[in-house]
């Protein structure tokens, strides 16, 4: 019995620490390019400028980040 359970516990462990630098990167990038987005779409357009850049920027900044993390 406790055999299993530290087994199980270790493969949680090592599983649990398993991730991927895409996902990784294209989140980082997807946030990082909305604000950006936004802060220049807001300076440019207004309200609806604002929108229209935290969309542009967080498609762009998730496909950079994606692409890096590859």
């Amino acid at each position: 019995m406790k055999r299993h359970v530290i087994l199980s516990l270790c493969a949680v462990m090592l599983l649990s620490g398993c991730t991927t630098y895409t996902g990784s990167g294209a989140m980082t990038g997807a946030t990082f390019g909305s604000v950006i987005g936004s802060a220049i779409g807001g300076i440019t357009g207004g309200p609806r400028g604002s929108d229209v850049g935290t969309l542009i920027g967080l498609a762009g900044g998730a496909v950079v980040g994606g692409a890096v993390g590859a």
